[in-house]
This record gives structure tokens, sequence and C-alpha cells, in this order.
């Protein structure tokens, strides 16, 4: 039922990191960066998917796409309807885009508009960062350590579904919008 698509990720080493809020201001903690060794990820788009198992068959990874790549939604509501269901939903509002996640049952939202920093909000924390330079650009408010993998993830998932090459159900449902 092609419910599973190609993201394309330049291949490489990205970093991440955890921002430590204190009375001083931000510091950061280095973590393992993220590696990508292929030019392309597989995804999930579930409203597609049902689940059938015929993916697993012919995986060039020999997993189950439609269980352990990112899922994404078509729509919030879709996303807010499965609140056991870890994935992502693109919601575009203007010239902000909205990227939902909802990662092992934690809730997070990544906003991008063009120029400005991105905005990462979840439980405890509120902030705008840019990921080219996490300690030098933060600002908002954070109740602990904020971890930077996520987001990193979320970025280059946004950027991957809404390439200009990029032809997928995902982009199709955020232009019909």
């Amino acid at each position: 039922n092609n419910a599973n698509l190609v993201l394309a990720i330049e291949p490489g080493t990205y970093s991440t990191g955890r921002l430590l809020p204190s009375a001083e201001g931000w510091r950061v903690e280095a973590t393992d960066p993220i590696e990508f060794r292929k030019p392309w990820q597989i995804g999930n788009f579930i409203d597609a998917c049902n689940e059938c198992g015929n993916c697993e068959v012919i995986c060039p990874e020999n997993r189950s796409p439609c269980l352990i790549k990112p899922r994404f939604f078509g729509s919030l509501a879709a996303w807010q309807a499965a609140p056991t269901r870890d994935g992502y939903a693109l919601v575009r509002d203007g010239e902000t885009l909205t990227m939902f996640a909802r990662v092992d049952s934690q809730e997070l939202r990544l906003e991008h508009r063009p120029g400005a920093k991105l905005r990462y909000v979840g439980a405890g924390f509120d902030i705008r960062v840019d990921l080219d330079d996490p300690l030098g650009s933060v600002e908002g408010q954070a109740d602990a350590a904020v971890d930077l993998r996520q987001l990193r993830l979320m970025d280059l998932l946004r950027l991957a579904v809404t390439d200009a090459e990029a032809s997928n159900y995902v982009k199709t449902a955020l232009q019909m919008t």
C-alpha cells in the first residue's frame, strides 16, 4: 500500500548534547552524536499502514518499518487520536511549520520559522535555540536538563520529509492544508 517512505538524510555525524540551566545561565554537557551511514532512511506514513507485515519481508534492513521506523501521521487530529502511539505530525500555519512528536510516550513540539531560532517545547521546558550553536544561542526556561538528541532527530526528519525533492504523503498532506 506504499505506506513506507524514503527520507533523504545526509550521511554524517550530527552533534547532540544536553543543555543545563543554572542560576549563572546555561551550560552544555556533551552526549553521543547521532550518526547516519546511508543517504536514505525509511519512514512510515501510519495513516496508510495496516501493519500487515509485508514490508518486513522486503525491507533491506530485515526489520519491520511499520513498527520501528519513524511514524508520520497525516494530521494533528490523527496524531491526537492515537495517544499511545509514538510518531510525528506536521502542521503548517503561514510560514511556521510545527512538528508534534510523541517519543517513548513523551510529547514534544518543534516550531520552525525561516530566519528564526528553533522553538523546542516539552514537559518542563520551552526554549529557542540554533542547533549550530546551542550554548551561544539558547534562550527560554527549563526546569531541568534539556536533551537535544530528540530535537536534532526531529529537525533532520522535518528537513527530510519537506525537502524540495521529497515526494511523500506527509509533504502532500501539508501542501493540501
